[in-house]
């Protein structure tokens, strides 16, 4: 079997950079997307990735998203003859062991019928839990992105990375993709990523990740996209507005700036509602 890795780039940090490094030395390949869209800032490690052989850095001068950085990804992979692609952005941590563990127990499970195959996550805003697995291998719902091992040899059969979402939700679609398509997704419970998502704010009962302004809009408007266009039905619109009132009442209770968050979360289900899909064209930080 033969694997390679893609990460995606937005304004990282020198710890991020060293992070891609680590990744370069375990792959046979890894493929870089840069999102920054400013010219100066991508060149201070520009120059410092393409140093390094087994890395192809890619950059369109602007952010292309998530989704469509995947695909791009993806589809140079499988031109290479890649079997698997493990899949990253910049927020994420997995160490030698972990990754060896992955790639053993990929080597060691029937491969025909499963789409991906991933390691538990660590989320740093949550409390963390000793939780006990009794099995190595769990049959599961979905993954988030970052992390998966997704199988090449049926990523075009599931229908690729919807570039409509351009971020978030991405997974949770991709996954839905899969199962319909009568593929597995595959926890491998022995092996551990760690993952942060924003500012952790402590709340009442448990830590809340205090996401930025443009990331709420996205979150917002790809909700609607995902439950009421993509999958519908009954109880997918009853969700949807539990997810929504949820949401709401994280903004109020927990996040900054809420002013800002409320008004562009209106401005997301305007634009859902006119079919304004894919990158959020406003300058707003």
């Amino acid at each position: 079997m033969k694997y390679c890795c893609g990460l995606v780039l937005f304004y990282p940090l020198n710890e991020d950079i060293e992070n891609i490094i680590h990744y370069a030395s375990f792959f046979e390949k890894t493929y870089i997307i840069d999102n920054t869209d400013d010219v100066i800032y991508r060149q201070k490690y520009k120059n410092y990735i393409d140093s390094f052989i087994k890395l192809e850095y890619i950059t369109y001068g602007k952010n292309i998203g998530l989704s469509k950085a995947y695909n791009i990804m993806c589809s140079k992979a499988i031109s290479e003859k890649f079997d698997f692609i493990c899949l990253f952005d910049q927020d994420s941590r997995i160490d030698k062991n972990n990754l060896l563990e992955i790639i053993n127990s990929i080597n060691d499970y029937p491969k025909n019928d499963v789409a991906i195959f991933a390691p538990n996550v660590l989320y740093k805003h949550k409390i963390k839990k000793n939780k006990k697995y009794y099995f190595k291998y769990e049959k599961v719902k979905w993954v988030i992105s970052s992390g998966s091992f997704i199988n090449l040899n049926i990523y075009n059969n599931i229908g690729k990375f919807d570039e409509n979402l351009f971020i978030d939700r991405i997974d949770y679609d991709y996954c839905e993709n899969a199962r319909r398509n009568n593929y597995k997704i595959i926890k491998i419970n022995t092996a551990f990523i760690s993952q942060n998502l924003g500012e952790i704010k402590n709340g009442f009962f448990k830590n809340k990740s205090n996401h930025s302004v443009v990331r709420h809009y996205y979150i917002f408007r790809n909700r609607f996209y995902y439950y009421l266009y993509k999958k519908k039905g009954f109880l997918s619109y009853i969700y949807c507005i539990i997810l929504t009132a949820k949401h709401l009442c994280v903004i109020l209770f927990y996040e900054n700036n809420k002013i800002k968050k409320l008004s562009l979360v209106h401005k997301a289900y305007k634009d859902y509602s006119f079919n304004k899909l894919g990158k959020l064209e406003d300058d707003i930080k």
